[in-house]
């Protein structure tokens, strides 16, 4: 080979003289890189509030649903994302709070199972 192959995105390696692909660690769930070629987990990020990371290696974290959000960075699971309370909406993705909650109209209702 006339160069190294980089680490694929999600993954970093710290070794030297590395001969496998195997020696290119996954991001720990609730981070995620997007850089090929990292040498340090400090190249993992973690997950913004309204996000989440529920897989090892992830290039990219999930927003929080419709109708959820999430105020806890460092997401490592989708239930991290909290519904809306009974009586209110969302219609936004990957909301950072409750203020993105809004009530419910006049004739019209939501549950907390909705």
């Amino acid at each position: 080979l006339t160069q190294c192959i980089r680490c694929a995105g999600g993954k970093y390696a710290t070794a030297l003289g590395s001969s496998s692909s195997l020696s290119c660690l996954g991001c720990s769930k609730g981070s995620f890189s997007d850089q090929t070629g990292s040498s340090a987990p400090n190249a993992c990020i973690p997950c913004e509030s309204g996000t989440y990371s529920s897989v090892i290696g992830s290039l990219v974290c999930n927003k929080c649903e419709i109708g959820k959000y999430s105020t806890a960075s460092g997401g490592s699971m989708q239930n991290v994302c909290i519904l809306c309370s009974a009586g209110l909406y969302s219609t936004a993705e990957g909301s950072l709070s409750s203020a993105t909650c809004l009530d419910c109209a006049q004739g019209t209702y939501s549950t907390m199972a909705d």
